[in-house]
Order: structure tokens, then C-alpha cells, then sequence
């Protein structure tokens, strides 16, 4: 293992949720009338340095004389607004763009996405109760709701890494450099707040014929949360990052339509499986139904409604921001392509693209009333080393 590294911290960029209670025609995703207010969203970008054989260096646009130690919050604002569909060429100034960027972002619907087979993420999703978007089920006498595009409902920036070293790259220079994310116990952290609980439809459920038998052991603590009684949550478990992990080009190429995505990693906050910790209610991440506290809360809002979890959301197969599920791209066995390789060979340096993605996901069961106007702050570390006790 190398000596030594380096890291990028992606840090402070923070949420907060808005929640209007007077009526309205739709729901906004799985918490009702629910929006994201990003008005604080901050990022800082800045590196801790280490003696390092090489490292690794990150840019807001690839271009080579563009990476160094830190990423401007300008470039990703307008990165985010463009991605957006806005219009940036006459925002001038840091103050024009911050107004931009919070005027679009304010109100953000919590949405879901998928991961297509060419490791694309498909089109954001949220969930809609108008009666044209959904219909109507005679059998269960209940109002199926329906999907709606989730545009501009989401952030999204692009980041470059590319190596170095600290007498700069040689015609002699030869790296191969994995990729890993660190800091991970910090990545998403969230502040608490209290959710009333209306019902406790885990009660009346009988489990004895479920077939996801693997949430079966939860269900005591579930059947155990309060009725008419607030619990906390903490909000950093609704929010998901995701990651289009690109094949790596040369340094001086553009990044278009051909080149591929080689991976696709969506990290959440929290645990997969409901827990309790220090009267703090962790319930869990993309859960079936009958154990998705946020799916039943809505339908105990909204009687009339009968929301399914799809498949396509449990079978997403997010990870949780921990050791053994930190590294994102691996050491290349086969150096005959500049497309295998993150570093330096032959004298072709490359660099790779990571198309970044920040949303609060729909179907997780911590998606609750509770966690309005709770900060999350993410703290997203790159390192090309993988020390478990750093």
C-alpha cells in the first residue's frame, strides 16, 4: 500500500425540507406536500495534504490546467443550473449566480430513479394523486397514484479526477491508481427532528405468509413505535448520493455520448434495516410495503390511496457508505487502453469523470413529515489509498 495520500473533501453541502400543510391539489413524493429547501446548500472543496509518491487532483471541468486542490462553488452552482436547463451566460458574478442557483433549487420533490444497463441512472420519478397521472382499482376500491417526471427535482454536477505527483508527470511516469471513497462515517450527516405518528399499521399485519423474510425480524420494533406520539428521525437517512463512475480518457480529450459509464453507485444515510439508537428511529432505507413506514403514513393520510414499492426501487441495491463498500474504481489489470486505467502510462495520463448526483429518495421509509427543516451536510473524501484505521 502506498505511504502516503491525498484527499478531497466534499463538504457542507446542506439541506433543509420545507414542508406546506394547507391544501393542495397533489402530494409531493411519498412525504406529503414535502419539499427540499437548498437554500444552504455549500460546497467546499479542499484537500488534506500528504507526502505522497502521487496523488490524486480534481477539477469542475477537466480541463489540464484546471485541477488542483479545491473546486470553485461557482462552477458547480452554474454546473447544477445548466444541468438544470437554465440559462447561465449573463450570471457574472458569485452573487448573480448564488441568487440563481437558490431561486431554482427552493423546492425540490422528494423523486426515485433506477439504474439502466448501461449503469445510467433512468429518468427521476416522483409520485403523483392526480387523477390523470394514476387509476382507479375497482377491486381494492382504492386510487392507484402515478408516476411524473422529476426534472430539475435533483443536483447534479460533474467532477474530474486525474493523478499527479509532486515533481509532475514525466514522459517516464507510470501510475495506476484505484479510486476509494473515505471519511465515510462522516459522509451524510443529518440533524434530528420529531415525527408524529399517526397509526401503526404494523400491528394489523400478518406476517406469517411474508415472503421478504429478511425484514422479518424488525417487524417487533416496528409494531412498537408510538401512536399519537412524536419520535425522532434524523434526516440524513432519507437522502441518497449517486455516482456515474465514467471509463477514464485521455486528459486533453472531451468527454461525449461515446464514451461509457463503467459503474453506478447510490450510497444512502443510515441502515437498510430499522433500528433504534439513542431514541433516535432509523427505519430503514427502500423497504417492501409492508415494512416502509413513510408508504403506510401516506396511505393513512390519504385513505384512499394503495401505494406499492415496484421492484425496480428494491432491487436498486444501494449501499451503505461504510469500509467495505468504499472503492469506486479499481487498479486496472489490462494498461493496453486508456480507458482501463486512472493514471499514467506510455505517457498517457487520463482522467476520469464522476457525474454526481444529490437527491431525497421517495421510497425510503424514512421519507417522513419528521425531517422537515433538518440540515444535511455531506462530507464526500477521495483518497487512492484504503486504510481502515484513517
Amino acid at each position: 500500500m502506498k505511504k502516503y495520500r491525498k484527499k478531497f473533501i466534499l463538504m457542507f453541502i446542506s439541506f433543509s425540507l420545507i414542508f406546506i400543510t394547507g391544501l393542495a391539489t397533489t402530494f409531493a413524493w411519498i412525504g406529503i406536500f414535502t419539499y427540499a429547501n437548498t437554500d444552504k446548500f455549500d460546497i467546499n472543496l479542499k484537500t488534506v495534504d500528504y507526502k505522497s509518491e502521487y496523488f490524486l487532483t480534481i477539477s469542475s471541468t477537466g480541463k489540464r490546467d484546471n485541477y488542483g486542490d479545491e473546486v470553485s462553488i461557482d462552477d458547480i452552482r452554474k454546473q447544477v443550473l445548466v444541468n438544470m436547463g437554465k440559462d447561465v451566460s449573463k450570471l457574472d458574478t458569485s452573487e448573480a449566480i448564488e441568487y440563481s442557483y437558490n431561486n431554482e433549487t427552493k423546492n425540490l420533490n422528494p423523486v426515485t430513479t433506477y439504474v439502466n444497463n448501461d449503469n445510467s441512472f433512468s429518468d427521476f420519478e416522483r409520485l403523483s394523486v392526480e387523477s390523470w397521472d394514476g387509476h382507479y382499482d375497482q377491486q381494492l376500491e382504492k386510487f392507484i397514484p402515478g408516476m411524473v417526471s422529476g426534472k430539475n427535482q435533483y443536483l447534479c454536477f460533474d467532477l474530474y479526477l486525474t493523478v499527479d505527483t509532486k515533481e509532475g508527470i514525466s514522459s517516464y511516469s507510470e501510475i495506476n491508481a484505484p479510486v476509494f471513497l473515505t471519511e465515510f462515517e462522516d459522509a451524510i450527516v443529518g440533524t434530528i427532528g420529531s415525527h408524529m405518528v399517526l397509526d401503526n399499521n404494523f400491528i394489523k399485519f400478518d406476517y406469517s405468509t411474508n415472503s421478504h423474510t429478511e425484514y422479518l425480524p424488525f417487524v417487533p420494533l416496528l409494531k412498537s413505535i408510538p401512536i399519537n406520539q412524536r419520535i425522532k428521525v434524523n434526516a440524513a437517512n432519507a437522502v441518497r448520493i449517486g455516482f456515474e463512475v465514467y471509463e477514464p480518457i485521455p486528459i486533453d480529450d472531451e468527454y461525449n455520448d461515446t464514451n461509457k459509464i463503467a459503474a453506478n453507485y447510490i450510497y444512502y444515510g443510515g441502515k437498510l434495516t430499522p433500528s433504534i439508537n439513542n431514541d433516535v428511529y432509523d427505519l430503514g432505507g427502500i423497504l417492501p410495503t409492508e415494512f416502509n413506514t413513510a408508504v403506510q403514513e401516506l396511505m393513512n393520510i390519504r385513505s384512499y390511496l394503495h401505494v406499492e414499492v415496484p421492484n425496480s426501487a428494491l432491487s436498486r441495491k444501494d449501499k451503505e457508505l461504510n469500509y467495505e463498500n468504499s472503492q469506486i474504481w479499481e487498479i486496472a489489470d489490462d494498461l493496453s487502453s486508456p480507458n482501463n486505467y486512472l493514471g499514467v502510462h506510455n505517457g498517457i495520463q487520463t482522467k476520469m469523470r464522476l457525474r454526481t448526483y444529490l437527491w431525497f429518495e421517495g421510497w425510503d421509509a424514512d421519507c417522513l413529515l419528521g425531517i422537515n427543516e433538518q440540515n444535511v451536510i455531506f462530507n464526500l473524501a477521495f483518497t487512492a489509498d484504503h486504510d481502515e484505521n484513517e
